[in-house]
């Protein structure tokens, strides 16, 4: 007898993949200034857009026999294709590009840490208090001038800890999480759109929640640039718990959102772009 399925990760990516377009189009698409709605709505989704795929991804690599075996297949081969294909793609429509295979670039980074996560994942599950130094990791890694955009090495470094937190992350306990009362979810919720709001309105660089840069690079001070990565962090555990909680495990909500993904990737993405997306939500 089959398993009936449990749509609430394939729900919650849904939305995700719907912010992440959302939070984009209202980066380009007028007034970014501090305290304007375009640069709040894309602070909240981008306080929970990545580190939210990596746990749920993370959290579907309990079989690492499986996840290594994938891992070329699935994320290298994907992503050699996807940089021809966009380097083509604009290169025609701009006359000019260039193709960097070891800097990626747009979402394709993406591509490259699940293929590195998936990949080691065999052997980082022996180390004993990983997650702890991931979490370090994640708070050093800015500080560390070599985690830069080549190789994805600053994300790579950013975002393990989520990906562990995933992987980590037993079935009875997000029953547990499912259980709390909603009255203390909502709370939760109210309070972490309030910081998110609160933070628009304050001079915050942005490169401090893209995660991809040294602070050499981008001139915040190191007391802040803690101050900060360790407030996303709590800011991002609560979101997942927030969405695990309080997202449906209904088959037609994820076919309502992405046709709403649809519609927003017409309006705002490449073509190739918009197939890049998709394959994320399948990872």
């Amino acid at each position: 007898m089959l398993k009936e399925r449990d749509y609430l990760f394939d729900n919650i990516k849904a939305l995700l993949i719907i912010s992440v377009v959302t939070a984009h189009y209202f980066r380009v698409s007028g007034d970014f200034a501090v305290g304007s709605a375009p640069r709040v709505i894309y602070i909240i989704a981008f306080s929970y857009i990545m580190q939210g795929f990596f746990f749920i991804s993370g959290y579907f690599s309990k079989n690492v026999d499986k996840c290594r075996r994938g891992a070329f297949k699935n994320f290298i081969i994907p992503y050699l294709l996807f940089c021809v294909l966009v380097f083509g793609e604009r290169y025609l429509l701009y006359g000019n590009a260039h193709l960097h295979l070891l800097r990626p670039t747009f979402a394709l980074w993406f591509l490259v840490a699940m293929f590195v996560y998936r990949f080691l994942i065999k052997d980082m599950a022996r180390i004993p208090f990983l997650l702890p130094a991931a979490a370090v990791l994640y708070l050093a890694a800015g500080l560390i001038p070599v985690l830069d955009q080549d190789y994805s090495l600053g994300r790579l470094a950013s975002f393990l800890v989520f990906y562990l937190a995933g992987f980590k992350c037993s079935g009875e306990t997000i029953e547990k999480i499912r259980r709390i009362p909603k009255v203390l979810t909502f709370l939760l919720l109210a309070v972490l759109t309030g910081i998110c709001i609160a933070e628009g309105f304050m001079d915050i660089n942005m490169e401090s929640y893209l995660m991809r840069r040294p602070i050499s690079e981008y001139g915040v001070t190191a007391p802040d640039y803690l101050l900060t990565r360790g407030q996303l962090l709590v800011e991002a555990a609560g979101w997942i718990v927030v969405f695990i909680n309080l997202m449906l495990s209904l088959d037609m909500l994820e076919a309502i959102l992405l046709q709403q993904f649809v519609g927003l990737a017409v309006n705002s993405l490449s073509v190739f772009d918009a197939m890049l997306y998709k394959l994320i939500l399948m990872a």
